[in-house]
């Protein structure tokens, strides 16, 4: 059985156990050294080197077929050795606990993004000229029509839905 195939326990298993077991070249243990340092520095994530996972061919097709498993199974397994070693920290933070890639070889411009890497990972390098405020978007609007008849106005997949009395319009936006 192949690690593509197995639980997302399983694959959660696995990766603790590279977590737990990997030295680097001065025979130090790196990731557990991490995870020991995120409470002192108040982190809620450690850097996974991915030169690091080529020493574990199974991790890293795993990562190149479907990225948002083993990402999670690293927030799992991070999680679990937290839990071991500093249960309140673990706790506290317990939804954020999240694994950053780095030195990811496969690099591209913004121009080379476009569909056939949806769902797979990348790497972009740029420098950020402008940012802004996150905005939120609405999932659903309400109006309330004067006369009192109850108006509904909902956004789906540039589907524009109105319910309106006891009638059903659907208009596609574009």
């Amino acid at each position: 059985m192949t690690l593509e195939t197995q639980t997302e326990s399983a694959l959660s298993d696995y990766v603790k156990k590279f977590l737990l077991e990997f030295k680097d070249e001065k025979g130090n243990f790196r990731y557990v050294d991490d995870i020991d340092n995120m409470m002192p520095s108040k982190s809620k994530f450690i850097n996974i080197d991915y030169n690091d996972l080529v020493s574990h061919p199974d991790i890293e097709s795993v990562f190149g077929e479907n990225p948002d498993s083993i990402l999670e199974a690293f927030s799992r397994a991070i999680k679990e050795i937290l839990q071991e070693r500093f249960p309140k920290y673990a706790k506290k933070i317990e939804h954020e606990i999240r694994a950053r890639i780095a030195n990811y070889p496969v690099q591209r411009s913004l121009r080379q993004i476009n569909a056939e890497v949806i769902g797979k990972i990348t790497s972009v390098s740029g420098m950020v000229l402008r940012a802004s405020e996150v905005k939120p978007l609405a999932k659903e609007l309400v109006f309330v029509c004067p006369e009192g008849h109850y108006n509904s106005y909902v956004y789906k997949n540039c589907l524009k839905i109105f319910h309106l009395d006891n009638y059903l319009i659907i208009l596609m936006l574009l």
